[in-house]
């Protein structure tokens, strides 16, 4: 099945969604802090929101090295007692012109309670945006959810969320004349914090 722009658009560039730690309750969420690494510069822009959308405040960062969009990882989060937190990562992939070929974007959402070494409530997914007339999406080649014994003896301790998809570059003239595979992987961990990678 072939998928073009239907989907939800997505901001133009590369976030990271993390989220300020509460205590957990039925209906807790957190606030969402976007990260913003700039391509070919050392400086990652942090704006973080409230529940609301509302822009709280904005800060830029030295990262300490040249980011490149599409091959990046990170880590972020506050150790703490309990809470839940909805992590997003938007991996995007830029045509031979600079455009935006399409956003591969993947998220988990899991509580956690440090004391019990445990994560629970896990849910993740995924969803494409601002896909170009000319890429297809071919389906995910790797999807892998999984708990696993981050902290030694705690089998929930920490929450593996892996997904990689195939697009395919198609002109009609000419056929398919490329593919590409976007791959996220996010790392959750029992006291709040997490690790991320994106790649093509």
């Amino acid at each position: 099945m072939k998928y073009r722009n239907s989907f939800i658009a997505a901001a133009a560039t590369i976030v990271l969604a993390v989220a300020v730690a509460i205590p957990v309750s039925a209906s807790a969420e957190d606030t969402t802090t976007s990260i913003t690494p700039s391509a070919g510069s050392d400086r990652i822009t942090v704006e973080t929101f409230d529940l609301e959308g509302n822009l709280l405040y904005t800060e830029s960062i030295d990262s300490g090295s040249a980011v490149t969009l599409g091959d990046n990882s990170g880590s972020g989060g506050t150790s703490s007692a309990s809470g839940c937190r909805k992590v997003t990562v938007h991996n995007e992939k830029e045509t031979l012109l600079g455009k935006t070929a399409y956003w591969f974007n993947t998220w988990t959402r899991w509580c956690w309670n440090r004391a019990d070494r445990i994560i629970y409530d896990v849910t993740t997914g995924f969803y494409l945006s601002d896909v170009d007339p000319f890429y297809y999406w071919r389906g995910l080649i790797v999807d892998n959810t999984y708990h696993f014994s981050w902290y030694s003896g705690y089998p929930k301790s920490g929450y593996r969320h892996e997904k990689q998809g195939h697009f395919e570059n198609c002109i009609v003239k000419y056929g398919c004349i490329s593919s590409s595979y976007p791959y996220n992987l996010l790392y959750s961990y029992s006291n709040g914090t997490f690790t991320w990678h994106t790649s093509d």
